[in-house]
């Protein structure tokens, strides 16, 4: 009768023990995993003026945006002062200067509206019109940056704040999910027939491509090797050409709403 009485308790013992370090080993792992999800940087500021002040079709409200200087000043300034460290992902780089491009390019058109042409604007992507770390900055600086990851969709999806780039959404951009985001963005854009025409008979492109030909040939191999990625007509032996790029800016104004 002893010797049952110490089996049974020995086996409550472990079973305390085994239940006890299981317990450790979740939360452990919980932890871990909540961390990595943690991102850098904040973006929840600019999905807000985003999803306020930018319509589906991508038009932009920019006397929103002067209406919302406040939130849009206070997200303008975590950029300004945040630190890429070598602990960084890719994605999180990524992510990060997309959506400071997308900001200030953003700025830009609202410290100098109302006008309904880009080049009203001085220098529009040379211009060093604003500060990050405390080195003067502008669009093709931070583009010069992106062109250092070798992967044309970061560079597509800059608001180039005319009615011929990509539209910009009603979202931040983060390093979670920006492959997946990345790739929905270029599909639609590709496939969008306003922005560009594919048939199995001729293509006329956004001047976008021609902008960056350059890159998507670098990276991919070929201009027709990328767009069949993600076209939903094949490319073959279809001549390519390229729509003239509209200046007008993206706003409601300059579409007259």
């Amino acid at each position: 009768m002893k010797k049952v009485l110490k089996l049974l308790l020995r086996a409550l013992i472990g079973l305390f023990f085994i239940g006890a370090f299981a317990q450790y080993a979740s939360v452990t792992s919980y932890d871990s995993n909540y961390k990595k999800r943690v991102p850098k940087v904040n973006f929840t500021d600019w999905a807000t003026l985003l999803r306020k002040n930018t319509s589906v079709l991508g038009t932009i409200d920019y006397s929103g945006f002067k209406k919302d200087k406040d939130i849009f000043e206070r997200f303008i300034k975590e950029m300004s002062t945040t630190k890429i460290t070598n602990k960084w992902t890719q994605s999180e780089r990524k992510a990060y200067w997309i959506n400071t491009y997308n900001a200030f390019s953003v700025k830009l058109i609202t410290d100098n509206f109302p006008l309904k042409n880009i080049n009203e604007i001085s220098k529009p992507f040379k211009q060093k019109f604003f500060e990050i770390n405390g080195t003067m900055m502008s669009l093709k600086d931070i583009e010069d940056i992106l062109k250092e990851f070798e992967d044309p969709r970061v560079l597509l999806v800059l608001n180039r704040n005319s009615i011929s780039g990509v539209r910009l959404i009603k979202r931040a951009y983060n390093a979670n999910e920006l492959d997946e985001l990345l790739d929905k963005r270029i599909r639609l854009f590709i496939n969008n027939k306003e922005k560009n025409q594919i048939t199995e008979s001729r293509i006329r492109l956004s001047p976008i491509f021609k902008i960056y030909e350059k890159e998507i040939k670098k990276y991919n191999g070929s201009l027709k090797k990328f767009l069949n990625s993600y076209s939903d007509i094949v490319i073959e032996k279809q001549k390519i050409s390229y729509n003239e790029f509209k200046k007008r800016i993206n706003s409601y104004q300059a579409y007259g709403e």
